[in-house]
Formats: structure tokens, C-alpha cells, sequence
């Protein structure tokens, strides 16, 4: 007789619109897979390989779904179509089917991002997912985002949702590619290592942060003097610093609690940074979500879409226009201002 195949595990479906939720479901994903292990938790354009049909491995996932959890956004009630109606209102809208099928055989969290609110007349939903305001919801908001996945990963464990084997309450590093930011991340391990705690001291950390922007990314080298060649290598640069502040962002609240909202307006300006050079710099713009696995990888050149080619002077050198030096520039600056202002004692 043959051997019965070990049933799915149970996963946490996180139901989102892009135009309305990008960044809180990229970032929700990344926080809920260091808990639960990367294959309990399904984001579509995450979970979803080339080639494969859309549509069949979606309702494969919805099946396997313990948690639903409903990301809302401010324009998540009255997003349209290209037609102008309200996508909720058509009846072959895939968050409207995700959430349908959720209220009949899951459990349902809406998560409410930022500001945003879902209203109080049953009548301003389509009756199939009308029972989602009764369910109780939670918030994640861009100032106190580790605080509310916190949260909302501790309401997944009373869901039985079991963290991964593999995850600890402590930071864990990676290697990246960019040797300096490499360093930064291995010391900051060994340090934390070496005290024998959970957090690195205040000092140390920040002077090793620091180092982050002491180089031509950050601190020493404007686009408009950026070789053309150097574009990949800065965006790549820049996404692992963003990925290194990200993992030490608890321990700054722990230790360094006056400093941490702007160490949350680092992260934003760093973050802004990424997005803008990917948008400007290259065309079609650097999709996050398909590169997400290359960066701090010698794969990530070629993930990234043809470079646009600006007139050179001279010196071999870019000619870059205003427009798109100034919006990536000023994003630059911001972050070392920030950056500054931590390392400050």
C-alpha cells in the first residue's frame, strides 16, 4: 500500500490590493515569515512561480488558509476599475472572492493600515463579505509597525498558528553581497553574541549603524556624480542598508528609545530612496517584489530591467536632469541628516 502523503500545512493568506497596500504587505509578509517559516505564510506575487496558473494556485492557497488576514488601506473601499466602478462591487474581483471564501472556512483579521477605517453601514459592502466588519480588527500602522506585527503575530498563535523551529527571539543576520554592509551586520551579531543578550548596547550600535552611510551610497557621492555603471551597485547597496536597519530596528527602541521616531524617518527616507531610483532610473521601473530575493545577491544585476541611457559630458560622466536627480536627492540627504542625528550622543 502506498504511503500517505503528510496533509498541507495550514498557512496565513494575507489579502491585499497592491495600489492600496504595497509596502504594508511586503513588509507584514517578511515580519510573519521570520516567525512562522516562509512556507506558512502566502502573499500572491511572493507565492506564486513563473509559469504557474494564477487562478488554480490561488484557490490552492485559499484551501490551505487558517488565518485570512484583510489588508485596508484609505483607498481600499473605493478603489475603481478602469471603468470607474468599484472593484469590491464586481463580482469577480479576487480580494472580494479571497474574503468570501475566508468568512466560510477561515479565520478573518482586518488590518487596518494607518489612518485608514472600514465603515460602519453593512450596506457600503457587497452582502457576501458584509460579515467582515463584525470581525475584530487590528491596526498596522508605519509608526509602530514592530509593535502592531507583534501583536497580530501573537493573535496568529492563539489562532494555532505554531512559530517556526527555526526562529528565535533574537536578531538573526545574513550574508550580503556589499562587503561593508556584510561587515556591519556580521559585527553586530558578534557583539550581540558576546554580551550573551538579546539586545546589542546602545553605543555600539549605533556607531556600528553609522557605518552604514559612510560610504559613496549615502554620504560621499550624489547621482548627478554617479558613473553610469554604478546605478545597480548603489540600489543594491541601498536595499541591504534598508534590510539591515529593518532587522535592528527593535533593538534601537530597546536601547535607544529617544532616538527611535527618527530612526522610523531613517527607515522612510531610505526606503524612498530605493523606490525613487528604481522608478527613475530605470525603465519599466524595478519591480520590489521580483528582486526582493536577489538583493544583497551577485543575481540582482539581472533581475533589473534595461538602464536608461542619459547624455555623458565630456568626462564620460551621466548628464542627469533635475527632475530625477532632485526627487532621488533630496531622499539621500534626508537620510544622512537622520543618520547624523542618531550618531549623535
Amino acid at each position: 500500500m502506498a504511503e500517505a502523503l503528510p496533509p498541507e500545512p495550514r498557512i496565513i493568506f494575507i489579502n491585499y490590493r497592491r495600489t492600496d497596500a504595497g509596502w504594508p504587505a511586503d513588509l507584514l509578509a517578511s515580519s510573519l515569515e521570520q516567525a512562522f517559516g516562509k512556507e506558512r505564510v502566502f502573499l500572491d506575487v511572493r507565492g506564486i512561480e513563473a509559469g504557474e496558473i494564477f487562478a488554480a494556485e490561488l484557490e490552492e492557497k485559499l484551501h490551505q488558509a487558517a488565518v485570512l488576514i484583510v489588508l485596508i488601506g484609505k483607498g481600499w473601499l473605493h478603489a475603481e476599475d478602469k471603468y470607474g466602478r468599484r472593484r469590491i462591487d464586481q463580482p469577480d474581483d479576487w480580494v472580494r472572492h479571497e474574503i468570501r471564501f475566508g468568512l466560510r472556512h477561515c479565520r478573518v483579521i482586518p488590518v487596518l493600515i494607518d489612518d485608514a477605517e472600514l465603515p460602519d453601514d453593512r450596506e457600503a459592502l457587497p452582502e457576501d463579505i458584509a460579515e467582515l466588519l463584525g470581525r475584530q480588527r487590528r491596526w498596522l500602522r508605519q509608526a509602530s509597525s514592530e509593535d502592531d506585527i507583534e501583536a497580530l503575530t501573537k493573535e496568529l498563535e492563539k489562532a494555532g498558528i505554531q512559530r517556526s523551529d527555526n526562529a528565535r527571539g533574537v536578531i538573526q543576520s545574513q550574508d550580503y553581497h556589499d562587503p561593508e554592509v556584510s561587515n556591519v551586520a556580521k559585527r553586530l551579531e558578534q557583539l550581540r553574541l558576546r554580551g550573551g543578550t538579546e539586545f546589542v548596547a546602545r553605543r555600539e550600535l549605533l556607531q556600528e549603524l553609522d557605518q552604514l552611510f559612510n560610504r559613496k551610497t549615502f554620504r560621499f557621492e550624489a547621482l548627478r556624480e554617479c558613473p553610469e555603471q554604478r546605478w545597480a551597485d548603489r540600489l543594491d547597496s541601498a536595499y541591504q542598508t534598508k534590510q539591515v536597519l529593518r532587522e535592528w530596528e527593535r533593538n534601537v527602541r530597546a536601547v535607544a528609545s529617544d532616538k527611535y521616531q527618527t530612526y522610523v524617518e531613517l527607515l522612510k527616507e531610505v526606503g524612498s530612496y530605493c523606490m525613487q531610483m528604481g522608478a527613475l532610473l530605470f525603465e519599466p521601473s524595478v519591480d520590489y517584489n521580483r528582486i526582493k530575493d536577489h538583493i544583497g545577491e551577485t543575481s540582482f544585476k539581472a533581475q533589473l530591467p534595461p538602464e536608461i541611457r542619459f547624455p555623458a559630458d565630456s568626462a564620460k560622466r551621466p548628464i542627469i536632469p533635475d527632475l530625477i536627480n532632485d526627487a532621488i536627492e533630496r531622499h539621500r540627504k534626508r537620510a544622512v541628516s537622520r543618520m547624523d542625528k542618531l550618531a549623535k550622543e
